[in-house]
């Protein structure tokens, strides 16, 4: 591939990357909206804690944790005998 097809795959994928992420940012948006106006309650992720608010209440109803995973030492290209 040469370098001008990669930069314009580079930068194809990353205006769509961009325009995901602000569709997703729009419907997050919107569906909070909704939500308040017809009075159910949605829940939300900030900082690594999920919350639930109900009208002008939040309540705090669980956490997200990062699960810390050991590395094998395996790399690519490794073969594994069985």
């Amino acid at each position: 591939m040469s370098d001008r097809r990669k930069q314009r795959t580079k930068r194809i994928l990353q205006s769509t990357t961009r325009s995901l992420l602000r569709s997703a940012r729009r419907a997050s948006e919107n569906s909070q909206r909704i939500s308040r106006a017809l009075g159910i309650s949605y829940e939300v992720i900030r900082d690594g804690k999920i919350y639930r608010i109900e009208g002008s209440t939040t309540t705090e109803i669980g956490n997200i944790s990062k699960i810390v995973t050991e590395k094998t030492g395996l790399r690519k290209g490794s073969k594994i005998h069985l």
